[in-house]
């Protein structure tokens, strides 16, 4: 969303994992306002008024800054792949340019959280260049992110640069397709992992022959209660597979997973400190697997 006040505060504003971090301000600036907000939506959201939809505020910006042949480009590299972006902006002397300077905040945010980002590369005028740099450095609006970012791609030790290249010197884009299967045939096993439950699914030839919700504490910092918890509500579901048959195990979580199905970040073991979470919960769906079906596939 893009309101006319720090529409990410509350966000900033949470107790992380082994640290606190500063409330840092987003606000955006009246030059951005005019342009970004200039066109109301048809709907107003009863309990925000002032919520204005992303999808909106770019369209309002792209029809002022339309004609424009500057171009702000940004890369976002990551271990499988590189996000690309190239927005039209205007001049640096130009009255709109803050327009500018925050929907590219607010477009390298979005573009950070979908796929993730070990650092940002930046090409462009250096008045919108610094401004966006300083925006993603320690101190600055999107402070969150790059203290965030070291974790989501599995190296919390290492940390996110922000730095101003020539465009020639951005990577090219690049994406690693992920292969899932599409053919729900046998018995499967299925879980999802939420905030306040762990739900189960136990299923042969697509049709669904047991589904439970099983409560846990999140909070809890023992990841062996954890692995304890999903193993023993996937039990109970492959209890209702003929035979305890089980040909395959796919499931969700809300985080970072790997392509090898490591919960290389997951908010939902937010206080397991680093080093259990890396000795035992990096790999806990592949233990939990093998725990409840041996070696069968698995896809998180």
């Amino acid at each position: 969303c893009l309101e006319p006040c720090d529409w990410n505060a509350s966000r900033r504003a949470q107790k992380l994992p082994h640290e606190a971090l500063a409330t840092t301000m987003a606000k955006m600036p009246m030059p951005a306002m005019k342009v970004l907000l200039g066109k109301k939506p048809q709907v107003l959201a009863p309990l925000d008024p002032n919520f204005a939809p992303l999808v909106l505020a770019k369209k309002n910006y792209l029809k002022a800054v339309e004609g424009s042949d500057l171009f702000f480009e940004w890369a976002l590299p990551r271990a499988d792949g590189v996000g690309r972006y190239k927005l039209p902006v205007f001049a640096d002397d130009h009255e709109d340019v803050d327009a500018s300077i925050y929907l590219a905040g607010v477009l390298i945010q979005e573009m950070m959280w979908q796929r993730s980002a070990s650092e940002l590369l930046l090409s462009g005028s250096s008045k919108i260049c610094e401004a966006v740099k300083a925006a993603y450095s320690k101190g600055g609006a999107y402070e969150f992110e790059i203290l965030q970012m070291p974790r989501v791609c599995g190296t919390p030790e290492k940390a996110f640069e922000t730095k101003i290249v020539p465009v020639d010197n951005l990577p090219k884009a690049a994406d690693t397709p992920q292969q899932c299967g599409t053919v729900p045939n046998g018995c499967r096993l299925a879980f999802d992992l939420g905030k306040s439950d762990v739900k189960t699914v136990a299923v042969k030839d697509g049709e669904v022959l047991y589904s439970k919700e099983t409560e846990w504490d999140v909070t809890n910092t023992d990841p062996d209660y954890h692995f304890k918890v999903i193993t023993d509500a996937l039990k109970l579901a492959k209890q209702e597979l003929p035979d305890g048959k089980v040909d395959a195990v796919g499931g969700s979580a809300t985080g970072t997973i790997s392509g090898q199905n490591e919960a290389t970040w997951c908010d939902i073991f937010p206080n397991v400190s680093p080093d259990d979470y890396k000795a035992k919960v990096v790999d806990i769906f592949k233990r939990i697997t093998k725990e409840v079906a041996g070696n069968v596939p698995l896809k998180v």
